[in-house]
């Protein structure tokens, strides 16, 4: 006779570690391994039985910057010549961080979240992202990127929160060229998808930090 599903969610393998937070802090967290292969399933028996020891995840506001010049549809290519945040946005646009390094990011993408309500550090976005890049509907080549503050929430100053970020991403694989090539590549598999994946990791709302499952041969 075949196990029912809550005969496999009864002898679910419950495994304390140890993980960092966004901010460098170390603290406690559950991994819970089942053979029950319905991933909504899993969420929702957890979230029930759980939810006030949860620490839930909450959607935040923002809007992607838009410049009619340089990024019409908030992306801003990093371009060969560029080597510092002034470069990609100009000066008037980030005034103190106008010299900001963005040289390992040559042939990357650079989008701008602005009116970022609660405001949020770059550690928890960098977070953010992380994890959006692990769930199903988003899964990513780990890029190398980087959160840039870019506007200092006065309100949250003592925790280094802003309500303005860059988000930068380079694929050194697929790298924008200039010289008048299209860059379709670099368009589609790169900078729309990135720009999806921030706006995601920003809107997000969850219980649980990642579902993976794996395959009948424990292969993921």
């Amino acid at each position: 006779m075949s196990a029912t599903a809550s005969d496999r969610m009864r002898n679910i393998r419950v495994q304390l570690v140890e993980e960092q937070t966004a901010e460098k802090n170390v603290r406690n967290a559950f991994e819970i391994i089942t053979t029950e292969p319905q991933k909504r399933l899993v969420a929702e028996a957890l979230l029930v039985s759980t939810g006030d020891l949860l620490e839930v995840t909450h959607p935040i506001e923002a809007t992607l910057a838009l410049d009619p010049t340089r990024a019409p549809e908030g992306i801003y290519p990093v371009k060969q010549g560029d080597s510092v945040l002034a470069d990609v946005l100009g000066p008037a646009a980030v005034g103190g961080l106008a010299q900001e390094d963005i040289a390992p990011y040559k042939g990357g993408v650079l989008m701008v979240f602005d009116n970022i309500q609660p405001s949020i550090t770059t550690g928890n976005l960098e977070q953010r992202i992380k994890d959006m890049r692990l769930q199903p509907d988003f899964e990513a080549s780990l890029r190398d990127f980087k959160v840039i503050g870019l506007k200092a929430d006065p309100a949250g100053k003592a925790e280094h929160k802003f309500t303005k970020v860059a988000v930068v991403v380079v694929d050194p694989t697929i790298p924008y060229v200039e010289e008048g090539k299209a860059n379709d590549a670099w368009q589609s598999q790169v900078a729309e998808k990135e720009k999806t994946i921030a706006q995601a990791a920003f809107a997000s709302s969850r219980s649980l930090q990642r579902v993976t499952q794996f395959d009948a041969t424990g292969g993921r």
